[in-house]
């Protein structure tokens, strides 16, 4: 995709710019505890670690990712 092509290219910025719009996007469409609204979390908290090494920043989006599956989990039952 064109955000893995900006990022082996050095552009980061550019990757970090599309895969935030890409998730506000999601949390528009499907809201914010949709499982689609994590993966674009669990997208930036990727791109986050490995262009800035800024785990906190990323351990922020990785617990709210986390959140939206345990809530996910919980509401399909046993």
């Amino acid at each position: 995709c064109i955000r893995d092509s900006y990022h082996t290219w050095g552009r980061y910025r550019d990757a970090e710019t599309l895969l935030r719009n890409a998730l506000r996007i999601r949390q528009q469409v499907f809201g914010q505890r949709h499982p689609e609204t994590a993966i674009g979390l669990a997208s930036l908290a990727a791109l986050v670690v490995i262009t800035y090494q800024d785990f906190p920043h990323a351990t922020a989006f990785g617990h709210r990712r986390q959140m939206i599956a345990a809530m996910k989990i919980m509401s399909d039952g046993p």
